[in-house]
This record gives C-alpha cells, sequence and structure tokens, in this order.
C-alpha cells in the first residue's frame, strides 16, 4: 500500500515505479480527480492500473485533499491498495456461478445451494419437479416441508448437525408432493469452501424411487417366500446328488407328527428316512431318466418307528456347466387321500353289500307278500264250494287266518324297521305291570302253539304284580312277540317257555324253546337284517328276516339289551333285559268301565268309517254280538250331526282318516258335547306313537286295522257291557 501527497506527486511516483505504470484508464482517472476535487475526498474507489509493462492489475484508492487560504489544492495524502488477486478471484467465482447455474438448469438431477448455515437458497428445476415445491416455498428450511412427515424430523436433526461439523451430509428419504405421490430420493451435500471459510453447501437429489420399489418388491417376495417356506404344509427340501439333505423347511416338524424338528436332518442322509429304500432308488431312476419325477408315492418313518405315507416330487438342479448340481423336491401327507381311498373302497364294498341287500329285499319282499296272498286268496275260494265239508270249511278258515296274520305280520314288520333305520322310531315311557303283556302274549300265541302242537308256558314269579316297569309296553311287547314268533318257526317239536326274572334292579325277560339252535359263529350275524342261518336239512323258508333286527332296533330304543344263548340241536333262548321301577305300593291303573246297557231294542252305536267294506264287516259283528242298533257316518261331518241327532248314543268306533273332517277333530268336537262318550279309535295307522296321538286327540281305546272280531269285542269290553 502506498502514501501520496498530490496527484502529480502520486503520477511521479507511478512513472518512477517499476510495478506499477500510468495512473490507469483515462476513464477511472476523471472518476478519480471529479470525486476528489468535488468532495475533498475519496474513499475506496477502484480502478485499473496499467503497469510499464503493459499489465492491468485492480486497485483501491482512497485519499483526502489539502487546501490553502484561497481553496486550492495543496495536495493529496492518501492510500492505494492492489486488489488484482481478490478481482480475479471475484471474476472466477462469477463465472463458476454462471456456469453451475446454465448446467444446473439443464440438469437431470435436482440441485441445491445454502448458506453457511444450511438454509437453501437455490434450487434448480428437477429439484422443484422432485419435491412438488415452488422455488419461494424451499428457500431456507420451508425445503423440509416436502418431506414425507415419518423421515422429516430425523432428517431435520441429521442435516444440521453435518452443517454444524462442516461435514458431508448423505440421506435416503421420501418427498410427498401436492398430488399425494412419493418419490424417494438420494441427498448428497458438500461444504462449499472459499479460502478457508465455508461459503455454505452444494448438493444433489437423485430420483432412487425405482430402485426402491424394487428393493421393496424383493423384500415383499423375500418375506413372502420365506413365510410360505416357513408355513407351507408340504415340506420342501433340497439335497445334494449323494442324498445329504441341506434344507428341509421347517413343516417337516408336522409332516412328522413333531418327531423332527430342521436342525435335526439337515446333513443326514435321505435314504435314512425312507421305510422302503428301494422307493428312494425308484425315484432316482426316475430323476436321471427324466429329470423330474410328480407325485411319487413313498412311506417315510419316523424315529419312533411310526410310518407317514408321502407323496413326493422332485427334480434335478443343473450348474452353469450343465452338471446335476443338487435335488430341490416336497413332500405331502397323505394320509388322508390314503384314508379316503380306504374309505371309498369300503363304501363302494358297503354299496355293492346295499345293492345285493337291496336285491334280497325286493325278492324278499315279493315272497312275504305273495305267499300269504297266495293262501287268502285260495283259501277264500275253498271255502265258497258247496259241497265243502264242515270240517274242511274249518280248516280253510284256520288257513286263512293263518295267511292273513302272516301278512300283516310282514307289513308291520316293513314299517317297523323303516321307523328303525330312519331314527323315527317313537318311545311313549310309562309305567306298567310286566305280567300284563306276558298275559297279551299267551293269548296271542296259544292258538298257533296248539296248531303247532307246542307245549306253551308262562312263567311268572311270585309277587308279580309288583314289579312295575317304567317303559314303552307296546314296544316291549314286540320285542317278545317277535322271540316268541322266532322260536315257533324254529321248534318242530317240543316247548316254549317264556316269562321273566327279578335280577337287582333290572327284569330279564325270556323266551327259551326246545329248536334246532344257532350256531356260535352266527350269534354277531343273527341280528342282521334279512339274516337266516344256514340249517342244512332244516330248511326255513317262512319270514322276512327281519325280526330279530326289529327286536334289537325297538331295544336299543328303550334302553333295554338282548343276550342270546343257544346251541344247535338243543334249543335258544333270548333274554331282554330293562330296568325295574320300585313298587309304588298303589294298584295298577285300570280303564273305567262304562256301563252300556244291554243290547236291546233301541241302543246305538255309531261307526264312523268311510270304507263301506270296513262298515259292512263292523255292522255284521256288532249286530250279532250286540244286538245294538248301529249307524252309520261316511265322515267326521256326518258323526258329528249324527251324535247331536241321536243323544242316546253310548260307544263310536272311529276311523282316524276320513274325509272332510278327519277323526281326530270329529272326536274332539264330540267330546266337548258329551265327554262321557265312549270313542275307541280304529285306524289303518299302526306306527309306534300313533296311540297317544290319537288318545291325546280324546279317544278313550285304539284298535288298529285289520281288525278282528275278538280283538274288537275285547276292546269294546274295556269300556261298556257286551253280551
Amino acid at each position: 500500500m502506498l502514501g501520496f501527497q498530490s496527484f502529480e506527486e502520486l503520477a511521479e511516483i507511478n512513472l518512477n515505479t517499476s510495478a506499477i505504470g500510468t495512473t490507469g484508464t483515462s476513464n477511472d482517472r476523471q472518476k478519480f480527480i471529479t470525486e476528489i476535487e468535488g468532495k475533498g475526498e475519496i474513499k475506496d474507489l477502484e480502478a485499473i492500473w496499467i503497469c510499464r509493462d503493459g499489465r492491468e492489475i485492480f486497485v483501491r484508492e482512497s485519499a483526502k485533499a489539502f487546501y490553502d487560504s484561497d481553496g486550492n489544492i495543496l495536495w493529496y495524502d492518501g492510500t492505494v491498495e492492489d486488489i488484482t488477486h481478490r478481482k480475479n478471484m471475484e471474476e472466477a467465482l462469477r463465472e463458476s456461478q454462471q456456469l453451475f447455474e446454465t448446467l444446473a438448469i439443464t440438469s437431470p438431477v435436482g440441485i441445491f445451494r445454502t448458506n453457511p448455515d444450511g438454509q437453501t437458497t437455490y434450487v434448480n428445476p428437477r429439484w422443484l419437479e422432485l419435491s412438488g415445491l415452488t422455488a419461494v416455498e424451499a428457500m431456507g428450511f420451508g425445503w423440509l416441508k416436502a418431506v414425507y412427515p415419518d423421515d422429516r424430523k430425523q432428517l431435520d436433526i441429521k442435516w444440521k448437525s453435518d452443517v454444524q461439523s462442516l461435514m458431508s451430509s448423505a440421506a435416503e428419504y421420501r418427498f410427498v408432493r401436492p398430488d399425494g405421490s412419493i418419490v424417494w430420493v438420494m441427498g448428497n451435500a458438500v461444504p462449499e469452501w472459499i479460502g478457508d471459510r465455508v461459503a455454505g453447501y452444494i448438493g444433489t437429489i437423485t430420483d432412487i424411487t425405482e430402485r426402491k420399489q424394487a428393493e421393496l418388491a424383493l423384500r415383499k417376495s423375500e418375506e413372502k417366500y420365506r413365510s410360505i417356506f416357513e408355513n407351507v404344509q408340504d415340506v420342501y427340501y433340497e439335497t445334494s446328488i449323494n442324498g445329504t439333505i441341506l434344507e428341509v423347511s421347517p413343516s417337516i416338524n408336522i409332516l412328522s407328527k413333531g418327531q423332527y424338528q430342521m436342525h435335526d436332518l439337515i446333513g443326514k442322509k435321505m435314504s435314512d428316512f425312507y421305510a422302503e429304500p428301494e422307493e428312494r432308488q425308484v425315484i432316482l431312476s426316475e430323476l436321471q431318466a427324466k429329470g423330474a419325477v410328480t407325485d411319487f408315492e413313498v412311506t417315510l418313518k419316523n424315529c419312533d418307528g411310526s410310518f407317514v405315507p408321502c407323496s413326493i416330487s422332485a427334480k434335478l438342479v443343473f450348474n452353469l456347466d450343465g452338471h446335476p448340481e443338487k435335488i430341490i423336491g416336497s413332500m405331502h401327507d397323505i394320509t388322508d387321500r390314503k384314508n379316503v381311498t380306504e374309505a371309498l373302497k369300503l363304501a363302494k364294498e358297503k354299496a355293492e353289500a346295499s345293492d345285493k341287500l337291496k336285491t334280497e329285499f325286493l325278492n324278499n319282499i315279493s315272497h312275504e307278500v305273495r305267499t300269504p296272498l297266495n293262501g287268502i286268496i285260495g283259501f277264500a275260494e275253498i271255502i265258497s264250494m258247496q259241497d265243502l265239508s264242515e270240517e274242511a270249511k274249518k280248516e280253510t278258515t284256520a288257513m286263512l287266518f293263518e295267511s292273513s296274520n302272516r301278512l300283516l305280520n310282514t307289513i308291520t314288520n316293513y314299517m317297523d324297521i323303516s321307523l328303525i333305520t330312519s331314527g323315527n322310531l317313537s318311545v311313549n315311557k310309562k309305567d306298567f305291570i310286566a305280567t300284563s303283556i306276558l298275559k297279551k302274549i299267551f293269548n296271542n300265541f296259544e292258538y298257533v302253539c296248539l296248531n303247532r302242537r307246542l307245549e306253551l308256558f308262562l312263567e311268572i314269579p311270585d309277587q308279580s304284580e309288583d314289579y312295575y316297569i317304567n317303559s314303552d309296553p307296546e314296544i316291549c311287547k314286540k320285542i317278545l312277540s317277535h322271540f316268541l314268533d322266532n322260536a315257533v318257526k324254529f321248534t318242530e317239536k317240543g316247548s316254549i317257555h317264556f316269562g321273566f326274572n327279578r335280577k337287582a334292579e333290572q327284569l330279564e325277560f325270556y323266551v327259551k324253546d326246545t329248536g334246532i339252535g344257532i350256531g356260535p359263529d352266527s350269534f354277531s350275524t343273527i341280528f342282521d337284517r334279512f339274516a337266516k342261518e344256514n340249517q342244512g336239512q332244516h330248511k326255513v323258508t317262512e319270514g322276512s328276516g327281519l325280526g330279530l333286527s326289529i327286536a334289537q332296533g325297538m331295544a336299543e330304543a328303550i334302553g333295554g339289551v338282548i343276550r342270546l344263548e343257544s346251541e344247535p340241536g338243543i334249543g335258544s333262548c333270548f333274554f331282554l333285559t330293562i330296568p325295574v321301577k320300585q313298587p309304588s305300593g298303589v294298584s295298577s291303573p285300570q280303564s273305567p268301565v262304562r256301563d252300556l246297557k244291554k243290547s236291546k231294542s233301541g241302543s246305538l252305536i255309531l261307526v264312523a268309517e268311510d270304507d263301506e267294506t270296513n262298515f259292512y264287516y263292523l255292522n255284521a259283528v256288532l249286530t250279532k254280538e250286540t244286538g245294538a242298533k248301529v249307524l252309520y257316518a261316511s265322515n267326521g261331518r256326518e258323526a258329528i250331526e249324527l251324535f247331536k241327532a241321536n243323544p242316546d248314543i253310548k260307544l263310536i268306533l272311529m276311523d282316524m282318516k276320513m274325509p272332510e273332517i278327519d277323526g281326530f277333530e270329529a272326536t274332539r268336537q264330540i267330546k266337548l258335547i258329551e265327554p262321557d262318550v265312549t270313542i275307541i279309535a280304529i285306524t289303518a295307522h299302526a306306527m309306534s306313537g300313533d296311540e297317544e296321538r290319537i288318545i291325546a286327540a280324546g279317544c278313550d281305546g285304539y284298535l288298529s286295522k285289520p281288525i278282528n272280531k275278538k280283538s274288537l269285542l275285547e276292546k269294546m269290553a274295556e269300556f261298556v257291557s257286551i253280551r
């Protein structure tokens, strides 16, 4: 820095200084003179000086003028500073800035600059495009507004820390643009040094959205397949070519029923787990020949010796040289499939057996219906012959009744087995005395045994009147009747004994015969439907083969137990055991007896029956046996009107299924008019539970069709006096 007293002096110095030439350009000199003469001083005036060697330098001049008493300038006192280096630096920086801004405008990446505090001072168009902000919004720390909320706080802390530490900064973060779209960017910034000071930061942001999406997709894919690998029910495995297990999925624990974990198998030989080692040799041969095998069934063994049927699919994996490198595959537990196959096999066998059974059933029902029908039609024709003797007529009538009863039993059996099979058998338990049903059974079979020259014995223990049973009396009666029917059919000579014994809290009914007996091998099948033991020369064709299966089904329905003792050639004994109820100390309830005056002219019985044939039969029996006058109603409505018109009616035989108004409704209405009138239901409904439904409607008694004279008169005698 130089000092001078006057411009001339300054000029002289300049002229004599080797480093400096003239006092600058004419413009700069004139500006210096004008300002100092006008103001008396000049401060920090920048000018260009030309050196003697022709070089131009930049100087900064400051000077003050000194005046005489007349106001004339005497001299100048000032300094001159060479600022060429600084001016050159500023020019270089300006050119650099121009170049920077030119390049930034066309740059494919976002570019930004900040001041030393890290506040944004410049962003290029690409930066604005990526962020979605305007240039004004991006200035200072406003750029953070575009950062995804979850990334904002951490990024702000990191950026300010890096700025404070004068460190380079790098970070991945997300922008949320105004339209809601997300842009992933990679930000990098470095300090911008000028001399020994940081003038700010210059940085870039690069769009890495596609890369992040690819990374995310890859991560999701890895997670997905890892999840599949870890959770799939099938077992994935890899082995070396020589069979060493390299990898196996966790589902091996499921397939092995908890006996193996992944780590138990890695490094082991695959062949060690085959129940049949030759199965693996077959798989290897298939792989060698075809490169893959699909759904090959094998049996694997667990460490406890148990076996798991599996389906294996596998393929060879080759290296870049085309040589087999390893085997990959999957195993699937096919236990259920095997079970289904076995079940289908059994179902097929069962269907075939069912088809055979159906054929047998149709053949059986055809035989069991046509045979007694043939007897009924044939014997009816014989009876009609005029020259038939009384003895022959008596025998023919007996055979006609026997054929009718056989047909009725066949139909009843088919109805009962249908109820048992469908699960619709109704059980109506009530208290009753065991001897009451045994006596009825004895009466039903006494005549049959007499015709077959068999002795029938009813064995009742002492004090049997105290033995109450809480069960279904009709079902008990049917079970024992099937036992007796079986005994009659298979006993050619001898006797049949039936009765019961008290055993603790149970009654054990029995039916014992001296018949052909049953072999032990048949004990398990004799209760099957249509089952008949092969008795060699004792060929028995009568019967549907349903009796014992019906008895078994009914016994189960009432909680009873059937057992059998038998010896071929000696006889059989069937037992039915059911719980007994403690004596109640009261007599068995009896049906109330209503007094119907002995038949004489004017006594009335109403028969409500829509079938004229049935009425013809009932009218004939009632007229002959009671002498009463019989009124006829063909439907429920007529029955109600006739009863209203004839209040002297004391007994009504009511068919339950009639047109217009059925027997149920007719009974209810008549009982409302006269509760004491006796109504006995006569119906073709003979299913279990029908009697209870009929009694609930108001009927006093119940008879199922077909009706014979004996059963009709016995049922009437329970309620009215008949002659």
